[in-house]
């Protein structure tokens, strides 16, 4: 994450030299044939011609930084979103939730995935347990496929978050799947672009451990 911000946040002063001194190049050979005008009379059409190639090169020159600059743009839109949300898991207010995850997780990891749904149900000992608990999954669900929707439609930096949460999503989305899919008797397309993210980074997972999947 540093290197890429690094390389974007650099690019910038030396753009704007490089547009500095294409302005003064600019100013100072205008000048030159403005002159070159007024005391060549009768070289003034190849002047003009002169002026003419000078200007369309301009323009291009132009268009190439302009381009060059809404890429930019659009490179750290997709940088600081991924930012924002990597902020917001780890503000106070996400601590909660995470730690109610936490210890969940603690209880079921181990556990084979059928003997994994006895588990969670027997697992709170009051009401308020398991609301708290309910509402612990779904703020992380929720969390995961906000990502999963910002990825798939390519409005944030996929690498950035990848490096930070594939561990998270690919365990927490095989650890929890059997809830996931509970949810989904009453709302079957819940929580698909979390499916979708974790296919697509546990196969990533998979590519680059020869098979192993990291859990980390």
């Amino acid at each position: 994450m540093k290197s890429r911000r690094k390389r974007a946040i650099e690019f910038s002063p030396i753009k704007n030299r490089v547009v500095i001194w294409v302005g003064i190049v600019g100013l100072f050979i205008s000048v030159v044939l403005i002159i070159f005008f007024w005391r060549f009379p009768n070289e003034r059409e190849l002047l003009t011609f002169t002026a003419t190639v000078l200007s369309s090169t301009a323009t291009v020159i132009s268009a190439v930084y302009i381009a060059q600059g809404l890429n930019q743009t659009v490179e750290f839109s997709k940088l600081n979103r991924a930012i924002e949300l990597t902020e917001r898991w780890n503000s106070p207010d996400f601590s909660e939730t995470k730690a109610v995850i936490e210890d969940l997780a603690e209880k079921l990891e181990h556990l084979s995935e059928e003997n994994r749904l006895e588990a969670f149900n027997s697992a709170p000992n009051s009401e308020h347990d398991k609301k708290k608990i309910k509402a612990a999954l779904v703020n992380i669900c929720n969390f995961f496929e906000e990502i999963g929707v910002l990825t798939d439609k390519k409005l944030l930096d996929e690498e950035v978050l990848r490096e930070f949460y594939q561990g998270l999503v690919i365990s927490y989305y095989e650890l929890f799947s059997f809830w996931i899919e509970q949810r989904r008797v009453k709302r079957s397309a819940i929580y698909s672009n979390f499916e979708k993210m974790y296919n697509r980074w546990n196969n990533e997972s998979l590519y680059r451990n020869g098979g192993k999947c990291d859990q980390s």
